[in-house]
Parts: structure tokens; sequence; C-alpha cells
């Protein structure tokens, strides 16, 4: 096999050539080869392929060594002539090899130490990724990375669940989980925000928003990322994380309100803050601080001995030593009343509340507190301790007996009623059950009257009752009570009157008031019985007149008749008046309701009147106005009456002009039958200084002796007591010299079968009297 190859080799060089040089020569070229390429595959591809060729080379090398040892054996060794260059290159080959065996000895050394770097390399990395994914795992937030291109998710950390609800893989699944997840209210901001933070190419970026969870539970989500960019700074991802704010933004918020509420409550209790340094005497205040002492409101700081010297000279000791009190730890908080000497507002009254702020050694390094003005306050306490006082003295002279019992026992009573009850004082009677002071009879009435006066609050309908002195004797009272608040309890308070000498007058005045009545019925009597004898004389009188006035009389005749008759006329009146008004005063008018019509009770007031009115040339009408109903309910005998005697006595004063009867509905009324009666006339009036006196009896406005018009004074008074019984009002407007308005008003009843109002009469203007109807 060594001979043919050796054959091949003389062939390809074309000349015979000695084996042994050959294989010298192919060694020598083999070892510089081995050498180039492994120096050449280190730089460039690294210590793997080199290996390779050098394990090729030591395998070829081998063979050649084989090869040399056959030639060796088998004579075919070359000449003497050839030995020197065949040592020569043998020479080379073998420092070649040596050269390659050393290359390949530091190349195991290097690729060893290549190898153990690399095996380091590995496992920092690993323990590297082991940190990170440990960290990953174990964080509180959310990891993610977010592909720019594929709009998803690349990775998110396992908090995503406990967080959102929703799985990594959820959010890693497709490029819909953030429309899904974000609330509908935020989406758009989410993604204009990663859209104008890619524009930017910001580094860093934050945004809170709102995440749906799975559950449904709506919760405040921030961000926290940063741009990830390729090698030709293109933005490629975004990396961060997210983390769950909603309780940090719901305590900020509580927070906030907390910190309103406390300015409000400042603001609104008028307070001044105030902050004193005690290592520099300084005091930073509030502008309201510096307003209530009269301090220009100023940013810098006051020294403290400013404010004191603000405060009154008699109450700076004690402030002092409240002070000192406090900052010794004597005390857990400063409080302290004093008065200040206000530049503008004089002497005002302060109430500081502070609290000293300590070091860790426990000493005072500040003082923080507030400032209230109690000026108002103090007034008010002292009106009340004042008002109190009163209240005191005026219970403890009230000649009324007071008593105050509370669960059944007397808690208080005063000096009358200690007298009242026989007891030297009040201590004798305070514990002891209050229905022990109750006549037998009485007790349960009393008791009963208790507990509904503490239901109902108060009772102030007096309420009558037999209560017992200690001596065992008994007193009539009067009682009236009503709960109050004793010391955060409900008490009863009852004052408590003797009655026994009351009772005595009142049965005095029973005695009184019957010998009256019989005194006014004896009147009565009498003035009916006189009335009886005087009327039938004066019917003989007026028969005697008409008899007279039959035959031939003189004109000188005539008047004197006329005069005889007038004063008949006139007594005759009286009488009438006289019997009216004792049936009156006496109570014997009957007040009789039937119904009548409208129209009826005008005719019967105006006709009488109207041959009077006629005979003086006045004008008489009457006037049913609008809304008057035609048919009412009411005593009509005793409405014509006051309308008939009103009527005539406006014809009596009137000389020139008119009388006018106008009826309508009263402005004032609560029903549709209260009606309003008026009685106009242009007569001589009636002075405002004697308005008062026109409804009194036997009194008339003109009290001169030639009273021009005569009369006895009762009619109004009459008038009055007959609109009064029938529940109505009279009263006059006058004016001297331009005529008088009686007016009254009634409160009338409607009829079932009531109809329309009454048809309106307007006065004739052309004629001297005019009706309604």
């Amino acid at each position: 096999m060594q001979q043919r190859a050796i054959l091949a080799v003389r062939h390809a060089l074309g000349r015979p050539m000695n084996p042994q040089l050959a294989i010298a020569t192919s060694s020598a070229l083999l070892g510089a080869a081995i050498v180039l390429a492994s120096w050449y595959l280190i730089k460039t591809r690294g210590t793997g392929p080199a290996w390779l060729v050098l394990t090729l080379a030591l395998l070829f090398l081998g063979v050649q060594e084989l090869a040399g040892l056959s030639l060796k054996r088998d004579n075919l060794w070359p000449n003497r002539e050839l030995a020197g260059s065949v040592k020569l290159i043998g020479a080379i080959g073998a420092g070649l090899l040596v050269a390659a065996v050393v290359l390949i000895g530091r190349m195991f050394t290097s690729l060893e130490k290549a190898g153990n770097a690399l095996r380091a390399s590995f496992a920092r990395l690993k323990a590297s990724e082991d940190r990170f994914r440990r960290l990953a795992e174990g964080a509180p937030h959310i990891l993610f990375r977010f592909h720019l291109g594929e709009d998803r998710f690349e990775y998110v950390s396992p908090a995503a669940l406990r967080l959102s609800g929703y799985s990594p893989a959820e959010w890693t699944a497709d490029a819909g989980f953030l429309e899904r997840a974000v609330h509908p209210d935020w989406y758009k901001t989410v993604r204009r925000h990663f859209v104008a933070v890619c524009r930017a190419q910001e580094s860093e970026s934050n945004l809170e928003f709102q995440i749906c969870r799975k559950d449904g539970q709506i919760r405040i989500f921030r961000q926290s990322s940063v741009l990830v960019f390729d090698a030709a700074d293109r933005p490629i991802a975004i990396e961060g994380i997210i983390d769950d704010v909603t309780e940090r933004r719901q305590a900020e918020a509580a927070l906030r309100e907390s910190e309103e509420r406390y300015a409000l409550a400042v603001r609104g209790a008028n307070d001044g803050l105030w902050d004193w340094n005690l290592h520099s005497g300084q005091l930073h205040c509030s502008p309201r601080w510096r307003a209530m002492l009269g301090f220009p409101d100023d940013a810098e700081p006051l020294e403290s001995e400013a404010w004191l010297q603000r405060v009154h000279p008699e109450d700076v000791a004690a402030v002092r030593r409240e002070i000192d009190t406090h900052l010794k730890g004597l005390s857990s908080f400063l409080r302290s009343e004093h008065r200040i000497n206000h530049p503008k507002t004089g002497v005002r009254w302060m109430l500081v509340r502070g609290q000293a702020v300590r070091d860790a050694t426990g000493s005072p390094i500040r003082m923080v507190g507030s400032q209230t003005d109690m000026t108002e306050r103090k007034r008010v306490l002292e009106a009340l301790r004042e008002s109190e006082e009163r209240y005191r003295l005026v219970v403890e002279l009230c000649p009324e007996a007071i008593v105050v019992h509370a669960d059944g026992k007397v808690t208080y009573i005063n000096q009358a009623g200690a007298k009242l009850f026989g007891a030297s004082n009040p201590g004798q009677l305070v514990g002891r059950n209050v229905l022990d002071f109750v006549h037998p009879e009485f007790r349960e009435f009393a008791a009963n009257r208790i507990a509904r006066i503490r239901r109902d609050g108060i009772d102030t309908t007096p309420a009558r009752e037999k209560l017992l002195r200690l001596d065992g004797s008994v007193i009539d009272v009067e009682v009236v009570g009503a709960a109050i608040p004793v010391n955060g309890k409900t008490a009863n308070l009852a004052v408590v009157r003797d009655i026994a000498e009351r009772k005595l007058w009142e049965q005095r005045l029973i005695e009184a008031r019957e010998g009256a009545l019989a005194a006014s019925r004896a009147k009565s009597d009498f003035l009916a019985a006189v009335s009886h004898e005087l009327r039938t004389p004066l019917h003989q009188i007026f028969i005697a007149a008409d008899l007279i006035a039959a035959t031939e009389l003189s004109a000188e005749q005539a008047e004197y008749l006329e005069i005889y008759r007038r004063a008949a006329d006139t007594l005759l009146n009286l009488i009438d008046d006289l019997l009216d008004l004792a049936q009156v005063e006496a109570g014997r008018i009957e007040i009789k309701s039937t119904p009548f019509a409208m129209s009826d009770l005008v005719d019967a007031a105006i006709k009488p009147a109207e041959s009077l009115a006629v005979q003086k040339g006045l004008n008489l009408s009457a006037v049913v106005k609008p809304g008057v109903p035609a048919r009412v309910v009411g005593d009509t005998n005793r409405i014509l009456q006051v309308l008939a005697n009103l009527i005539n006595n406006a014809i009596k004063f009137t000389d020139a002009g008119s009388v006018c009867l106008t009826i309508e509905p009263d402005a004032d009324g609560l029903s549709a039958g209260d009606l309003r009666f008026t009685v106009t006339d242009t007569g001589i009036g009636i002075a405002r200084d004697k308005l008062d006196k026109v409804f009194r009896v036997f009194t008339q406005a003109d009290g001169s002796i030639f009273r021009r018009y005569g009369g006895t004074g009762l009619g109004l008074a009459i008038c009055k007591r007959l609109v009064e019984k029938m529940n109505g009002r009279i009263w006059v407007l006058s004016e001297l010299g331009r005529g008088t308005s009686l007016i009254f008003t009634l409160p009338l009843g409607l009829p079932p079968d009531a109809a329309g109002p009454a048809p309106v009469s307007v006065p004739a203007e052309s004629s001297p009297t005019a009706s309604a109807g």
C-alpha cells in the first residue's frame, strides 16, 4: 500500500523521489500548514474549527510515521547522498511539528479559559435571570413589556392576576386585551398617551387610568414606563410597571377632605392658630390670630414677648405659670383663659389651647395650638349667670309654691312652698315622695296629670286639688306644671297656689252676683211695670191729641198740639229704649235665626224712614253690592231694629244731602254669609275726640245743655249690644262737618236652598228717595 503511495507521489511530481525525502518533506509542509491553519481559525472562527484541523493533522502525521517505518523495514530507505537533505527536512518538519504541538497546547489552555469564562458568564446570566424571575414573580406590582409593532403585551408578571383578576396569559393573548380591560371612559386617553410617548420618544412616562377588573370592580392603576429602542433608534416596545393606587388615591382624597373639614372647622370656629418655636422664641401665627390681638397681617413671625405684652397685666403671671406647668410635663395640655388689651376694641377675653412638641429626650422644642375669642361667650355667660340669679331670686321671692320633682321625689322647693306645707325650711321636704303631700282622694288624679305633663311637656290649665300639710291639715290649691330638663333627666315643675282665700272671695262674689242679679231682676221688673203703667196714659194722651186735632183749632192751638204730641212721642221712645236696654243687660234677649230675603230686609229698613227723609229733603237710598246672597239666615227683627235705629239717627243729624244704606260681603269674613252693613250720611259729623263716646249709655257726642237735636243717647248703645249679641262688630267713622258712617258686620248663615246673589240697587238721582229692589 505504501509502495503504491510512493509511486503515486513520484508520478505526480513527474520525477523519481526518494521515499524518505518525500515523507520528511510532506511532514514539514504539513506542520507548517497546521500552524498557519490553526492561527487563522483561532483568529476568525474560534477554537472549534482549529480543534478539528489539529485532530486531522495528527492523524495524518501518524499515518506518515507508519509509512516511514514500513519503508525502512522493506529496505526502501534512501541512499546516503540524500541522507543529509532528509535529515534537514526531517529536522524542519520535527521543529514545525513541535511548534504545532506547542500551539495546540496553548490552544487547549486558551480554550479551557474561554470555556471557563463562558461557563461563568452563563452562570451569571442564569443567576441574573433567576433573580429577575423571582423579583418579577414576587413583585407586588405588574411588570410588563408591550410590543409596539404587534400592539400587544409580550410579557406580564404574575401580579396581574391579583391586581386585575386577569391572568398573565389573558393579558398577552391578543391585541384586544387593552380595550377590554381599560375603563371605556379612559381607553382613548391611554391610547393617545402611548401614541404621544412614541412620537415624542420620551424615555420615561407616567399615566393614571381606570381598569375594569374581571369581577367588575373599578380600580385606579398607575403605569410608569420607559421606551425601548432597536439598533436603529426606533421605538419597539414599552417596558415598565403597573400599580393599583386606588387605596392611595382614596386615602389622599380622604386626607384632603379631612384637611378641608379642618380648615372649614377652624374658619367656622373663628379660631386663630399659632406655632411657637421655644428655642428662637418666634411665633408663627395665622391671619385670624393676628387680627384677634390687633397685630398687622404680616407673614413675618412675631416674638413671644410681643404677644405677652398684649396680655392684660393682671393676667400675665397666671399665663406664665400655666405655660411653665405644661412645659414641665405637669399637664397634658395648655389651657388658659385670660384677657388681652386690643389696641382698637379694648379688653377682650381669649381662650388659648396648645400642646408642647418634645424631642427624643423629652425636652420641649415648640408649642402649637389655637386661640378662641371668648368675649361674646363671656358676655353671654355673664348674662346667663345674672339671668339665673334673677330667676333664683324670682323663684325664692315668688309668693306661689314652686316644686321640682323627679322620679317621684322632691328635688327642690322654694321658701313659699315650705311655708305652704308647714315646714320651717325647704330641706325638710326635699327627698320626700311628692304624692305624700296629695290628699288620698286626688292621688290618682295627680299621678295621671304628672305622667301627662312628662309626655306632653306642659299643662297650663290650672287643676284644683287638695293637698296635705306636714301636720295633716288639708289645703285647697291650684296647680299648673311643665316638664323641664334637670341634669340630663326630665323633671316636673309644679306651681302651687293656695286658693283658700280666693275660694272665700269667690263665695262672696257668688253671693254678690246673686244679689246683683236679684237687683237687676227687680230693676227689670220695675222698668217693665213702670213702662206698662206709663204706656197706658201715654196712649190715652195720643188718643186725646188725635181727638183734639179733629176739632177746629187756631194756628196757635195747632202749634201747641204738635209740641204736645212730639213730647209724648219722645217719652214713648224713651220708655221703649229703657225697656230694650234693661232686657239686653239682663240677658233676656234671645237671638232667633230664620231664613229671610235680603230684599225684604232692605224694604223694611228703608220704607218707614222715607216720609221723614222727604220732609227734610234728603235723598235716602240703599245699595246691595254683587256677591251678597239673595237669602240668608239670621234674626231679621234684631237686624231690622239696628238698621232702623241707625237710619233714623242719620236722618236726624243730616240737614241736607243724602243717607245711604250699603250692604256688601265682608272682606275679612270666612264664609259667604259674612256681610257688612254701612249707613252713611252727609250730616254734621262727629269730632275725632268724641268718637269713643257714641256707644255709651245716656251719652251724646254733643253734651251741651242747649242740644239742638235732643235724644237720650240710648240708641247706639242698644245697637252695639244687639250687634255683639249676634256675634258681630260695630264701629263709627266720622269727620266733623263732613258726615258719618256707622258700620257693623254680622256672620249670617246660608239656607240650604240659597239662590244666587241679591239684585243690585243703584240710587236714583232724580228722586229724593230710592229703595233697593
